[in-house]
């Protein structure tokens, strides 16, 4: 008990093998009931209660503290302790220079530091902006330098970086190794494995104190709750042009996100989509006031969040000078087409392009061409025909034995009640194209004729088993196709008779 007589709050004690600093000291029935603030890697952030009968408290006494000398050449570790000292102390948060742009591994242009200059700026309470430069301009190494300068202020302890999936390993390797700030990258797997590690009551997301974590695993619903409970000094979302429909999971995050962090900072290189609803729900999430309840942005607040330049912009220009070239304007030159590529051209206009053909769809009002004109390809069933069971890309079918014995296994099949070949056809919009012109789909057709008549699923179904559009036993073979408008999964078979062929292929949407 006379140890936790000098407890005050500031004081440091080792509370269950974890660092803490004093916040409220107090005497209750139970002995003191001291509250203090996490330090330790597990309980960063976190405030919790202890009571000296329960738990032992120990505090640091600095009394106990022993003054060693410095043995190393020129005192090189009490010169190395300073330094670390030094970097750790904060900047004035009303100092307007840049601490550590120039120690950077880039070369920084004069409107890059302009960015964040604006973005730091002392008479802005919480730094947040939007960084709209064209593509090309450096917009990453502004999220970087600002970055940069938030942790040497004391205000980017616990930084969350939001990215697509795909240039997420990018964003990571250039804040590692241009500005020297680690970032743990997180996916779904990586989110359940530090929820096993921690307890059941701890955050996830309080594990690293710098986290980069693709937006299509963060907007899951699983995640939210703890979204909502966590702070954080800066969060990062990159193309944040993905985020602006209100109705979508993307922009659901960002909403979850901006109360949740002192600092925001948006990029994108299109954030203006030509709606004024989309570009103006940007803004909201940066500062919610700047946003009339019309819908109206004020455009004082519009050029205090907003930076906006492109190549011909004059900071830019006076920056880059010529090492952009202007596009020159095109010269267009006529190549006359050799007589290969005319037939070409020809066979794709006769047959494919704007060939006419009936179809049972009501053509286009207005159009004076029919619905099917549009659409150079239709799923279609075929008869069976030589060289009609072929691959799309595969070699015109040549006469021969290869073909009689391609053709007699299809027969075969067709002739089985209750079989057939699992097969779809890709015909040509003209009809009455010749067969070595069609292209087709066929798929498993092979390996369901091998295993007809040993696997018991092919066994023959009885009548009250088939689908309603399957011919009996003993009708005439007529078309194979599949259909995905009846009831019917897109998978099925459905071998047709002449009778009812045309019930079939005149139904509504056939495919």
């Amino acid at each position: 008990m006379g140890e936790l007589e000098g407890i005050a709050p500031g004081s440091l004690v080792v509370v269950r093998d974890e660092e803490w600093v004093v916040t409220q000291v107090a005497q209750t029935r139970d002995g003191v009931l001291v509250t203090a603030q996490g330090l330790g890697e597990l309980v960063a952030g976190s405030t919790a209660q202890f009571y000296s009968e329960l738990d032992d408290i120990r505090p640091f006494d600095p009394r106990g503290t022993r003054v060693v000398a410095d043995a190393s050449a020129n005192h090189r570790r009490a010169r190395l302790w300073l330094e670390a000292t030094l970097r750790k102390t904060s900047l004035p948060i009303d100092d307007d220079r840049l601490a550590v742009t120039g120690s950077m591994l880039a070369d920084a242009l004069d409107y890059q530091r302009a960015a964040v200059r604006k973005a730091l700026d002392p008479e802005t309470l919480r730094p947040r902006i939007l960084l709209a430069d064209a593509v090309g301009l450096g917009k990453t190494l502004e999220i970087g330098m600002s970055l940069s300068e938030l942790v040497r202020r004391g205000r980017g302890e616990r930084i969350l970086v939001v990215t697509p999936r795909h240039v997420l390993e990018q964003m990571q390797h250039e804040l590692w190794c241009r500005f020297a700030l680690p970032f743990v990258r997180l996916d779904s797997v990586g989110i359940q494995r530090v929820r096993r590690r921690l307890p059941a009551t701890r955050n996830p997301f309080g594990l690293y104190k710098r986290a980069i974590i693709s937006i299509d695993t963060l907007k899951n619903d699983r995640y939210l709750a703890h979204l909502r409970k966590h702070r954080w000094d800066a969060v990062v979302i990159d193309e944040s042009h993905n985020i602006t429909n209100s109705a979508t999971q993307n922009n659901r995050l960002a909403n979850v996100l901006a109360p949740q962090t002192d600092a925001l900072i948006l990029a994108s290189a299109t954030p203006h989509n030509g709606k004024r609803e989309s570009f103006a729900e940007l803004v909201r999430l940066l500062e919610p006031t700047a946003v009339t309840p019309e819908g109206d942005i004020d455009a004082g607040e519009l050029d205090r969040l907003v930076i906006r330049r492109h190549r011909h912009s004059p900071d830019v220009a006076t920056a880059v000078g010529g090492d952009w070239a202007e596009r020159q304007p095109p010269h267009n030159r006529l190549v006359s087409a050799s007589p290969e590529e005319d037939a070409i051209a020809q066979e794709l206009a006769d047959h494919w392009l704007y060939a006419a053909r009936p179809t049972t769809r009501p053509a286009t009002p207005g159009s004076g061409r029919s619905a099917d004109a549009l659409f150079g390809w239709t799923l279609q069933g075929v008869p069976l025909v030589p060289g009609g069971a072929r691959g799309i890309g595969a070699q015109p079918s040549r006469p021969g034995e290869r073909h009689v014995r391609r053709r007699s296994r299809v027969a075969r099949a067709a002739r089985r009640p209750g079989r057939g070949v699992h097969h779809r056809q890709v015909r040509g919009a003209a009809r009455g194209v010749p067969p070595h012109r069609h292209r087709q789909v066929v798929a498993g057709a092979g390996r369901r004729l091998r295993r007809a008549g040993r696997d018991p699923a092919l066994a023959p179904r009885p009548p009250h088993a088939r689908p309603r559009h399957e011919a009996e036993p003993g009708a005439e073979p007529g078309r194979i196709a599949t259909h995905s408008g009846s009831g019917l999964s897109s998978s099925t078979l459905c071998r047709l008779g002449p009778e009812n062929e045309s019930r079939f292929f005149n139904s509504p949407q056939p495919f």
